[in-house]
């Protein structure tokens, strides 16, 4: 008896052992318990004669909508971004989108507010994720159809994101380069790095420019305008005539302004009054760089916007890149000469 006792124990013992092995087999292939390989890791290469180098890291990119209601000043990171769109949302209140590399450390980002067509459409040609708070229904209706690389705040990429008690709800969303990186490898994102215009030297023929001012919008409820200021080499960035600072006290400069006009339509979205859609085509525009101001052409295909002049491509100075499309009839002001 104590002998079939001792081998019911030992049968038992082995039974209890089946799943733990079996778990313990399968975690490699599903890859639970493998190093997290991020789209930004170095690359290591042996080379011939046998020591090994490391590859800089990629700088991939990712797009992030930014808020600019009243409630939302001062953002936080725009400072940082390398390229910056800014568009109309509705009721004559613009949105950013904004794009930052992977690489450089921003630790708040924000406030992060939905998304609407036009950016996702202007997204969709760089191929890079989009960061974003919900959208309106044909924003949200595209991302999937366009296969857009989806991190959205309010629902499956919520974790990434945190909210800060300074500021009320819809204005209070943040995130930062290191969150929405942990977003992007734990969600199998794909990312690349951040596509550029081509750049070179000044081409001849452009006119002197210290500054330039847009008024957006202008009645009783709301009055809206930025501007341009050319200082020590680059472009200042304001709002209502005074610089754009943001909340780590850094001022919005850039080398490149490109301002654009562009045909709009209403959008019948019911849950957005008030909302429009640009009409992403082609049309007429101003480049401004190392002081100097350039009548432009633009495009808008499946490489994103490209810059002529005169049928021949138009340079871009090296640095951050700042777009504004307007919805037409508005026009920048310029100085007189």
């Amino acid at each position: 008896m104590a002998s079939q006792l001792s081998v019911y124990a030992g049968h038992m013992r082995f039974l209890k052992a089946i799943p733990a092995l079996a778990l313990a087999l399968s975690l490699p292939a599903c890859g639970l318990f493998a190093p997290a390989q991020t789209p930004t890791a170095r690359t290591t290469r042996t080379t011939s004669a046998g020591s090994t180098t490391h590859a800089a890291p990629r700088p991939d990119a990712v797009g992030v909508m930014i808020e600019n209601a009243p409630q939302a000043r001062p953002q936080s990171g725009i400072d940082r971004a390398q390229v910056v769109y800014e568009m109309m949302a509705e009721g004559g209140i613009t949105r950013y989108l904004c794009y930052f590399n992977l690489n450089q450390a921003v630790a708040s980002i924000g406030p992060v507010r939905s998304a609407r067509i036009y950016y996702v459409d202007i997204d969709k040609t760089y191929g890079l994720p989009l960061a974003h708070a919900g959208g309106n229904v044909d924003a949200l209706r595209a991302i999937p159809l366009l296969h857009i690389p989806n991190l959205d705040g309010l629902f499956a990429a919520h974790s990434y994101f945190w909210r800060i008690s300074s500021r009320r709800a819809p204005h209070n969303l943040y995130t930062s380069t290191a969150s929405l990186q942990k977003g992007i490898t734990a969600m199998h994102l794909t990312t690349r790095p951040l596509r550029l215009w081509p750049t070179g030297a000044a081409p001849k023929g452009g006119t002197p420019t210290s500054s330039v001012r847009i008024q957006w919008v202008s009645n009783s409820l709301y009055s809206y305008e930025t501007s341009f200021s050319y200082q020590n080499g680059s472009y200042v960035y304001g709002i209502n005539g005074t610089p754009d600072v943001q909340a780590d006290a850094h001022e919005v400069k850039v080398q490149d302004a490109v301002i654009l006009q562009a045909v709009t339509a209403p959008d019948p979205d019911p849950y957005t009054p008030g909302s429009i859609r640009y009409q992403l085509t082609s049309g007429t525009g101003w480049l401004l760089r190392d002081g100097l101001r350039y009548r432009i052409d633009w495009q808008f295909g499946p490489n994103g916007f490209t810059f002529s002049s005169g049928g021949t491509t138009m340079p871009l100075a090296p640095g951050h890149v700042f777009v504004q499309v307007l919805p037409e009839p508005i026009a920048p002001v310029f100085p007189r000469s």
